[in-house]
């Protein structure tokens, strides 16, 4: 968590963190059990099978959340602007995008494994900031990198102590 803090850049002195950061530690938390189920409960399916079930999972759950919100008269479920070139931009990055980036995460968690597919995933403020350093002449920002160090440090320790007590199981 201490890594993912720092290779994210949050200044914790900014703001308020509470209900918020409870809620972001148990979508993690199931966000990584549901990619451990689908890789092996589902691994009969094809990549694109396995994304449609857990993609629709998801769809079920926001759809039950939003609509307890709207009727519950909560200021999140506030509907915009709803023209056809919204509708058409909330289509292409909530479906095309998503559904894009989730088939390449469970293709690679699937391959990979989930280890080495979080190790990348949790790094990628690091690869954006080498990136932007290397072609842009960007900053570099020393406490992204350590934070980055600590979130591979952090999966691949959890990773071994999580090996070491099923095979004691």
């Amino acid at each position: 968590i201490a890594g993912g803090i720092l290779a994210t850049g949050v200044k914790l002195g900014d703001g308020e963190f509470g209900f918020g950061a409870l809620l972001c530690l148990g979508a993690i938390v199931l966000f990584a059990w549901a990619t451990r189920a689908t890789t092996h409960d589902f691994s009969h399916l094809s990549t694109i099978g396995r994304t449609t079930i857990t993609l629709t999972g998801g769809l079920v759950v926001m759809l039950i959340i939003f609509l307890g919100c709207y009727f519950l008269q909560y200021d999140v479920a506030a509907i915009g602007n709803h023209d056809l070139y919204n509708l058409f931009l909330i289509l292409f990055f909530s479906l095309v995008s998503l559904a894009f980036a989730h088939l390449l995460w469970i293709w690679a968690a699937g391959n990979l494994g989930i280890l080495v597919a979080s190790l990348h995933m949790n790094a990628v403020p690091f690869y954006v900031m080498v990136t932007m350093v290397i072609v842009l002449a960007g900053s570099w920002n020393t406490m992204q990198a350590i934070g980055a160090t600590l979130v591979a440090a952090g999966a691949v320790l959890s990773q071994l102590f999580a090996r070491r007590q099923l095979s004691e199981f």
